[in-house]
């Protein structure tokens, strides 16, 4: 089971610059308004409303935030072996699963209502196993693309 050590609000101001760090955690990071760039290992991603960095365990990453950016960010340890191929940013689905599940997790740390450490980290278990199944989803069209490339 995933286990969360922390769940951060923050508002950043435009051209905010968070210099090159790693956390000895994964870090899931949500970015619920605004636009920016993450450098996470040796690739350059851009993040839009919606949309989260997923950082593997010791990964240098930083962020550039464009405009005002409301992030939800979330350390957490995972034994999930496919987790850590993830390293990246990616788009919450249509229904923003990822951001309800999160803002789930900000509520019950914050009321702290006996059991809410061991909700929070079946919530968290919930969000690896989207991320896994974000994984199987980038495979599945890596494998199509390959073959129509083929023919």
């Amino acid at each position: 089971m995933d286990r969360v050590l922390y769940i951060v609000s923050a508002d950043h101001e435009a051209n905010t610059y968070i210099p090159p760090h790693q956390h000895e955690c994964f870090e899931l990071i949500y970015y619920i308004q605004g636009l920016g760039s993450s450098n996470v290992g040796t690739r350059n991603y851009h993040f839009r409303p919606y949309s989260f960095a997923l950082i593997p365990p010791n990964f240098k990453h930083d962020e550039k935030h464009t405009p005002e950016a409301d992030v939800l960010f979330v350390g957490f340890i995972c034994g999930h072996p496919n987790l850590r191929a993830l390293a990246g940013v990616y788009d919450d689905d249509k229904d923003q699963t990822v951001l309800q599940i999160m803002l789930r997790m900000k509520e019950e740390f914050s009321r702290k209502r006996d059991g809410y450490t061991e909700l929070m980290n079946l919530q968290m278990s919930e969000i690896s196993f989207i991320c896994c199944g974000c994984l199987a989803r980038d495979i599945r069209h890596l494998l199509q693309r390959i073959r129509c490339s083929m023919f």
